[in-house]
């Protein structure tokens, strides 16, 4: 059966919803980035010149995101949700803690073996941080830094799994026609747009993550253990941070 979870009986009803699917995670997305900015934005022009750092609008960017929580909200309650599972807290948990055990120890293999062969073909070392974002914990800790760890442990897988394993993985299910290969073109799709922050050694971890999530979602049927799992990678990454400063 190579037919994506949700996917409507009728050709015609399946590539609509898969379209529109599409739509829905360029819309949530588009939320998260039109908050972010305003917020980002209103930070600048409320403090005093030169005073507003980089830990200070990533917190506001992470803070605007949550208006794409919002937008998906509310068209996950306008749009079709046959063939989803209304999400109980203990399966989220629990699968999503699976998940996660499956896919730290395999996407730290894949971010070593990058690390080697940039090594090997550059002469140079990657750096033991790998993300920008996090690259803003390694120092002393306070009111920012905790709110930056909230938005990088719930508010990101969030929005990133709405918008990834919710629609865009579903709608390119419907459209293809075969559950891999949206898993395969979501977790392309989501190394790139993670490739401005993170550095080339982990774009390999960050594609075992991404198929990892794509398979719990279609054997789930939602995305509510997919940012659970999600969420305690990227605590993970937020630990080995803190034990590497």
């Amino acid at each position: 059966d190579h037919r994506a979870s949700g996917e409507p009986q009728d050709p015609a009803k399946q590539i609509s919803a898969g379209w529109a699917d599409l739509a829905s995670a360029l819309l949530v997305w588009m939320s998260g980035v039109l908050g972010a900015g305003v917020a980002g934005a209103a930070v600048v022009l409320g403090a005093p010149e030169g005073e507003a750092d980089n830990r200070t609008l990533t917190v506001a960017a992470l803070a605007g995101q949550t208006l794409a929580i919002g937008a998906a909200v509310l068209l996950w309650s306008l749009g079709t949700r046959e063939g989803e599972r209304r999400p109980r807290v203990r399966d989220a948990l629990l699968g999503g803690s699976v998940a996660a055990a499956i896919a730290v120890p395999c996407a730290m293999s894949a971010i070593s073996l990058g690390s080697l062969v940039e090594h090997l073909a550059t002469g140079h070392d990657a750096d033991k941080i790998g993300h920008t974002t996090l690259e803003m914990l390694a120092g002393s800790w306070g009111p920012t830094e905790w709110a930056i760890v909230v938005g990088v442990v719930v508010v990101v897988p969030i929005v990133e799994e709405v918008v990834y394993r919710g629609y865009l993985q579903r709608g390119l299910g419907r459209l293809l026609g075969s559950r891999w290969a949206a898993i395969g073109t979501t977790t392309a799709l989501f190394v790139v747009m993670h490739a401005g922050a993170a550095q080339l050694a982990t774009w390999g971890g960050l594609a075992v993550l991404s198929v990892v999530l794509g398979v719990l979602r279609e054997r789930r049927g939602g995305v509510a253990a997919c940012a659970v799992a999600h969420g305690l990678f990227n605590a993970v990454n937020v630990g080995l941070v803190v034990v590497m400063a």
